[in-house]
């Protein structure tokens, strides 16, 4: 670009030219429209007749919708022509489903509940076992400390026991030898 400019030749950019955008493009093509202005009369009936049009279009939209979630959700019992009769004894069948179904979830919830329990507990259980044990464990090894401690000391007795014996034995030879 710099050796453009020195050199005096035009350079790459659009300097003077207005670039075309989509935005221009579309402008362009848009004309301004040529219906009349409306009084404000005519505006409120206008504005009036519109928002009376949205909301039943809002309303029948809502049937149609609830209409269709109904029409998933339904049974196929519900789904029968108008014409035939429903069966009388399906609504008691169909509140007693209900409770049998709910019946079972409180069994399920109560079941999950009891394992957490139980689990709990065996963790407790674990923790106490493994305190017994090392308790005892303590217990046998202070015994055995005190064992050893007194095994070293009836060593040490006997240790003693037959170094007075060897002088004894050794005294009695000496005064053997020297009577004869």
């Amino acid at each position: 670009r710099e050796r453009r400019k020195d050199a005096g030749l035009p350079s790459e950019s659009n300097e003077g030219r207005r670039r075309w955008t989509w935005r221009i493009w579309r402008a362009r093509r848009h004309t301004s429209s040529t219906a009349p202005d409306l009084s404000k009369k005519e505006f409120k009936k206008e504005k009036e007749r519109l928002t009376t049009e949205l909301h039943l279009l809002i309303q029948l939209r809502n049937e149609q919708r609830d209409h269709l979630i109904d029409f998933k959700e339904s049974s196929n019992y519900n789904r029968t022509k108008p014409t035939q009769k429903k069966n009388p004894f399906y609504e008691q069948l169909r509140s007693t489903k209900n409770q049998v179904l709910s019946s079972v979830h409180k069994l399920e919830m109560g079941i999950i509940e009891a394992q957490e329990n139980i689990q709990e507990l065996n963790k407790w259980i674990d923790y106490f076992t493994n305190l017994h044990s090392q308790l005892l464990m303590e217990k046998n090894l202070k015994m055995s400390i005190t064992q050893n401690q007194k095994n070293k000391e009836v060593e040490i007795d006997w240790a003693l026991i037959e170094k007075y014996l060897v002088d004894v034995n050794l005294n009695g030879r000496t005064g053997a030898d020297q009577q004869p």
